[in-house]
């Protein structure tokens, strides 16, 4: 798939990262193991949000809904990490303002 890195953290040994296309966004995991290296893991830790990236990986179902994920129909499936590419970097501060921030509503 292709999509923009809506949020990208790192919990223990894997990186989660929410991939934003149009009004969708599903989950994807890069985790080491047999089939995909440590040196993939650390290179998705350092994606910034907002980048646009190609990801190659397989559809997994999920025990328990993702809930950042959009429509409902995407909470129950989360895409494992093979390969991944950088299409278009965004580097630290280049972006006037967070699309996160932009699209909370006002209190």
């Amino acid at each position: 798939i292709r999509g923009r890195a809506d949020t990208v953290r790192k919990v223990g040994g894997r990186v989660f990262m929410l991939i934003r296309r149009s009004f969708c966004k599903v989950q994807v995991v890069a985790e080491a193991n047999d089939n995909t290296p440590k040196q993939l893991v650390k290179y998705c830790e350092k994606i910034k949000s907002e980048s646009i990236v190609d990801i190659v990986g397989t559809v997994k179902l999920t025990k328990e809904k993702i809930a950042t994920a959009t429509p409902d129909s995407l909470q129950l499936i989360e895409i494992v990490v093979k390969k991944i590419y950088v299409v278009a970097g965004v580097e630290a501060n280049q972006l006037p303002f967070e699309i996160t921030d932009a699209s909370r509503p006002e209190q």
